[in-house]
């Protein structure tokens, strides 16, 4: 029987403590929204997305948050520190019973040992799907110097991520700027700087190595942006410089000293340059596409010095 008894009591204190996690007995409105990071509020949210979990800024000893949606269910998470994760199995199935529906997100703080409501806040989810994929540079914060780059590969649809490539693999060389033919992971390209200097092109499963700057250019290719038929690329050619504030906290400024646009052709392996500022008057750079292919944008200013 004593054993009996101690089972006993110990479930009683794990169902009190699990109670205590959820709000209970008298609860006070706060007529405000709670500060929440990242702040989600009144969004619409594709239907395959990841978790978004977040973080309460509030001062509490317990929280608690419930969803409610349109159709009556609910997704419920309880945090001794404010920090709101959701299962992602749960999570995927919440969003797939709710698609095209609303959802209204019920956010629950305990201080000092009373419980108070924030204001409701909704999302929608939407039937559309995000791509699934993002490609990303993963570096250490801070401009000095840095040690470790990567170009990596993350799954929006959960939290999985791979490396897509290193530069601990390439001789610590500087891997930067990189970019997708129509968003084909098969066929894409990415810059290098350092010993093994220059532009990487993959296709059909083979990487490519190519030297982009002429000797008509000021420097090398920079920034990218693929032509819809995937023959053409333009680029811009900067000449970038870096300021240091003398002031402490200031952060660095980033600028241009030249800039201009060239275009080069994949079958040909030829560079042109493109004829938009024949006097060279300005600093052209961040070309993009019309959807159609017929029109080149860009960033423009004048040139000075």
């Amino acid at each position: 029987m004593k054993t009996n008894n101690t089972l006993l009591f110990i479930a009683f204190i794990c169902f009190s403590v699990a109670c205590s996690t959820q709000p209970q007995g008298v609860i006070s409105n706060e007529n405000r929204n709670a500060k929440i990071v990242p702040d989600y509020s009144e969004i619409t949210i594709p239907v395959n997305i990841a978790p978004l979990n977040f973080f309460i800024e509030e001062e509490g000893d317990a929280f608690f948050v419930e969803i409610k949606g349109s159709k009556g269910n609910s997704l419920s998470v309880s945090s001794a520190n404010g920090t709101i994760k959701f299962s992602e199995k749960r999570w995927k199935k919440w969003l797939e019973t709710n698609q095209n529906n609303t959802m209204a997100y019920h956010i629950y703080v305990k201080q000092d040992g009373k419980w108070k409501q924030f204001k409701t806040f909704e999302n929608k989810v939407s039937e559309a799907k995000i791509d699934p994929f993002l490609y990303y540079r993963l570096l250490f914060p801070g401009y000095e110097s840095w040690s470790e780059i990567k170009i990596v590969q993350r799954s929006m649809e959960s939290f999985h991520e791979k490396s897509v490539i290193e530069n601990n693999v390439v001789g610590q060389n500087c891997v930067n700027c990189h970019s997708f033919n129509q968003q084909n992971p098969g066929n894409f390209m990415f810059h290098m700087r350092g010993s093994l200097g220059g532009t990487y092109f993959l296709k059909d499963g083979d990487l490519e190595k190519f030297d982009m700057k002429t000797k008509e250019m000021e420097s090398n290719a920079t920034y990218t942006r693929w032509h819809p038929s995937g023959k053409y690329i333009a680029y811009s050619t900067n000449k970038v410089v870096q300021q240091f504030h003398s002031v402490e906290g200031e952060k660095i400024e980033v600028s241009d000293l030249s800039s201009s646009l060239v275009l080069y052709d994949i079958e040909k392996n030829e560079m042109m340059r493109i004829p938009v500022d024949e006097a060279k008057q300005f600093m052209d750079t961040y070309p993009e596409w019309s959807p159609d292919g017929k029109m080149l944008y860009f960033c423009r200013a004048a040139q000075i010095g």
